[in-house]
């Protein structure tokens, strides 16, 4: 670029002159040697350097003496606004601390514009590039304060993003993007999960596991940086002995072995605390299931005694069996047996279905045959393995009246009837004979009560008031004489056993009067002795009083015989050895004592 022209006067010889810039000043000019002419040799930059001195020499070309003059051209450079406004930001120290309060200062911004002269930068423009409205600047042509105009949460929003653009006065303008740091501080508790995630990451624990079982890993979770989110985890309350947890990894192990049976769960609290300055701390409940295990048996009560009627039939409920499992679900069901849909046989007479229910599954009970049915149940639960169980069950059989009593004597002959002998010598009060009968039943029904029937046929009846009977014991004695001439006649006394239940049964007595009796029963097989028991077979009671006197004189002879005896046998020798002492001589005697003495006349010891 053409910058002007130095014009050279000389008198004479003009054209012979040359113009030359010197080297140190001829940056970043250049002058024409002839026209003057001087000209930029690159482009200048007023905000590098604003004034130039340019020393111009001319020499002209006399010989032998060339002359040279030297001037000076000044050069000064107009600014144009070629520069936009330049911003500094720091971006290490854009940072402030989250819960600071409102206007607080973040960093100062230096602004420079490089043009000179009245420009300068006079238009500020700070715009959000985060949806934030918590940072404005403010300042001078050189210097801006970035300011928060709230206080700000690190948690939610870690970091704003600003575009500034600043115009000088000529609308040239800058732009600059940064972002501005929220500091953490310890303003965030820990948190544990929801409660429905608690029961996800903390399963059930089987029982009669070891202790240092461990169960889950419940962590918390801080918001906060990680200098300020270290968590320490602890248990609280009185599962303290029972649950630990780590206190940097949070796992929850047992340290003690659990029974469900026990307890079936543990509520525990578990603690959250995070960095010191100051310790936030949080906690949560959390229950531990206790998961089953098959450890238990079907238990009994104890052991069952049913009654039962008998004449009971088939399908009759007896009763039922009720087993207990302390476990739960399969581990705690029970059956007996436990194959559906079927029973389980007794002696094919009672009968357990798989619920524990006792039936009567085929034959009718019957008291007199079998009075109590023992049978023993086994209980087993769903379980694996299988648990079992056993209990003893006592069916006792009630009776019922289906017996009727059965005469013993008097018997059925084989004619129908029991002949009984009886002496026209007996007297009033006299026993002639016992009634006995028997009833299978118990209690009430089994008792028998004995009655005369007074009803006749085909035999006169003996004479009414004659016999009196006893209706509890039996006994048929004589109330009255008899006559002599009923010898050899009969008459029939008609009998009937009852017992409580009203079954009754009935049987007839032929009474034969006899002179000599010499046997009390006379015809039918099924009589019994009892009608001996008190008047003997051959004569009356003074012939049985005499007999029994002789043979107890007889007895009392024999052992005086035998005693004397005994005495004679052994006190014979002894006599014997006196005699034979008494008869020794003297001198003898003087022998034998001499024999057991010494010298000097001592006897020895």
């Amino acid at each position: 670029e053409r910058l002007g022209q130095r014009r050279v006067q000389q008198a004479a010889d003009v054209q012979h002159h040359q113009l030359r810039l010197p080297a140190p000043s001829a940056r970043p000019f250049a002058i024409h040697p002839r026209s003057g002419e001087i000209r930029l040799t690159s482009a200048l930059d007023a905000e590098t350097q604003q004034r130039y001195e340019i020393y111009v020499s001319v020499t002209d070309n006399h010989p032998p003496s060339p002359r040279t003059s030297v001037s000076i051209v000044k050069v000064l450079v107009t600014d144009v606004n070629d520069n936009a406004p330049q911003i500094v930001v720091n971006r290490d120290s854009l940072t402030v601390r989250e819960n600071s309060q409102p206007i607080s200062t973040v960093d100062y911004i230096s602004v420079k514009d490089r043009d000179v002269g009245n420009r300068q930068t006079d238009a500020f423009s700070l715009t959000r590039m985060s949806g934030s409205d918590a940072v404005s600047g403010s300042g001078s042509q050189v210097l801006l304060l970035l300011q928060a105009i709230r206080s700000l949460d690190r948690e939610q929003q870690a970091a704003h993003a600003l575009s500034l653009t600043c115009s000088d006065s000529d609308g040239v303008a800058s732009t600059e993007n940064f972002t501005v740091s929220v500091g953490d501080v310890n303003d965030s508790p820990p948190v544990f999960p929801r409660p429905e995630l608690v029961a996800r990451l903390l399963p059930p624990l089987r029982e009669n596991s070891p202790p240092g079982t461990v169960i889950g890993r419940l962590a918390a979770t801080d918001a906060d940086e990680p200098q300020n989110a270290r968590t320490v985890y602890s248990v609280a309350g009185n599962c303290q002995h029972d649950i630990g947890i780590g206190e940097l990894n949070a796992t929850v192990y047992a340290k003690v072995t659990f029974d469900r049976e026990t307890n079936a769960s543990i509520r525990c609290e578990l603690r959250a605390t995070d960095a010191e300055n100051p310790a936030l701390k949080s906690h949560v409940e959390v229950v531990i299931v206790i998961a089953d295990e098959n450890d238990n048996a079907p238990t009994f009560p104890g052991n069952y005694t049913f009654r039962v009627n008998e004449s009971r039939t088939k399908g009759h409920l007896i009763g039922r069996v009720e087993a207990k499992d302390l476990d739960e679900g399969d581990n705690g069901r029970w059956c007996t047996p436990c194959a559906p849909d079927t029973l389980w046989a007794a002696g094919r007479t009672i009968a357990v279905s798989p619920d524990g229910r006792i039936f009567l599954a085929e034959s009718i009970l019957d008291r007199e045959r079998q009075a109590a049915h023992i049978l023993q149940v086994e209980a087993q639960d769903f379980g694996r393995p299988r648990q079992t169980s056993v209990v003893w069950i006592r069916i006792v059989v009630l009776d019922e009246n289906d017996n009727a009593p059965r005469f013993v004597f008097p018997g059925a002959g084989s004619d129908g009837d029991t002949s009984l002998n009886v002496s026209i010598s007996d007297r009033p009060g006299d026993t002639v004979a016992k009634l006995t009968a028997v009833d299978d039943d118990e209690g009430a029904n089994g008792v028998v009560t004995f009655f005369v029937d007074a009803s006749s046929d085909a035999m006169p009846q003996c004479e009414a008031g004659l016999f009196r009977l006893d209706p509890e014991q039996g006994h048929v004695t004589l109330s009255g004489p008899i006559k002599r001439a009923w010898l050899g006649t009969e008459c029939l006394l008609a009998l009937e056993a009852r017992d409580g239940g009203g079954k009754a049964s009935k049987q007839r007595l032929r009474i034969r009067f006899v002179s000599d009796l010499r046997h009390r029963l006379d015809g039918g097989n099924g009589g019994s002795g009892d009608a001996n028991n008190w008047r003997g077979k051959d004569g009356p009671p003074e012939m049985i009083i005499v007999t029994v006197c002789v043979l107890l004189a007889f007895l009392v002879l024999l052992c005086l015989v035998l005693l004397a005896a005994y005495f004679c046998y052994y006190m014979q020798p002894a006599r014997a050895a006196r005699s034979a002492s008494a008869r020794v001589p003297n001198g003898a005697n003087g022998q034998r004592k001499a024999a057991h003495t010494t010298d000097n006349g001592s006897i020895p010891h």
